[in-house]
């Protein structure tokens, strides 16, 4: 597996990319039958936006969750390790963003 120094970015401390990334990609396509998740990442000076995009109409909300719970911390998550993050429905059903 390609690592960030092989794509010619210096080595520096973990960032929250694949965390984030895992969550947003594991909760694409919820809910449905053959889930399809697409996946683009940019990078630009300092800042990288993951973007997803699946089928499903239903956009992401806040859960509370108890301390019990083994769901419902997913956006508290994504906005602890974020500086931004958002979502935007589409003709074809949704994009979840977010911005570290």
């Amino acid at each position: 597996m390609p690592t960030a120094v092989s794509y010619g970015t210096p080595a520096r401390a973990p960032t929250p990319c694949q965390p984030l990334t895992c969550r947003l990609e594991s909760r694409g396509g919820a809910g449905l039958p053959a889930p399809v998740v697409r996946l683009w990442l940019v990078a630009e000076h300092d800042n990288v936006v993951i973007r997803v995009w699946d089928a499903s109409v239903h956009m992401p909300r806040r859960r509370s969750a108890d301390p019990e719970s083994e769901h419902g911390r997913g956006l508290m998550l994504v906005e602890s390790l974020s500086k931004q993050w958002g979502a935007c429905r589409k003709p074809s059903g949704k994009v979840v963003w977010v911005q570290i």
